[in-house]
C-alpha cells in the first residue's frame, strides 16, 4: 500500500514543527500520517473499496473505478457524487487542487510514476 501524508509546503517543514502526527513504518519507510485525515484521494480500485466499506467518503479518486462500485450496495459506496474524478492515470494537478491531507493506493497502481 502506498500511503503518502500532505503538508502545504514541501520541505518547508521539520518535524517539530508539522504538529501532531502518527508515524506508520511501511516498506519504504515511515510516514507521518495526520491523525485524523479529512481530505483524503484514492489511487486505485482496492483502496477505494475499502476506504467507502470502512464509511470514508474521499475528496478525488480515478473515475474509471466509480462505475466498478455500482455492484457494491449504495450503503456500502457511500456519496460517490462528491467524490471528484483524478483520472488515470492519476492528474497531479487534479490532485494538488483538492489538497489533500492524505493520499492513499496500492503501490503497483501508480506503475512508474513519481508521485
Amino acid at each position: 500500500m502506498l500511503v503518502v501524508a500532505c503538508q502545504t509546503s514541501p520541505g518547508s517543514q521539520d518535524a517539530s514543527q508539522i504538529g501532531e502526527c502518527r508515524q506508520i513504518e511501511h516498506a519504504k519507510g515511515v510516514a507521518c500520517l495526520p491523525p485524523e485525515p479529512e481530505r483524503i484521494v484514492i489511487l486505485d480500485a482496492f483502496s477505494l473499496e475499502t476506504a467507502l466499506a470502512l464509511g470514508v467518503e474521499p475528496v478525488g479518486a480515478p473515475g474509471r473505478y466509480f462505475s466498478h462500485l455500482k455492484e457494491i450496495s449504495s450503503s456500502e459506496k457511500g456519496n460517490l457524487d462528491q467524490v471528484q474524478d483524478i483520472g488515470w492515470p492519476p492528474n497531479l494537478e487534479k490532485i494538488v487542487a483538492l489538497d489533500p491531507d492524505l493520499i492513499l493506493g496500492i503501490d503497483a497502481s501508480v506503475h512508474s510514476q513519481n508521485l
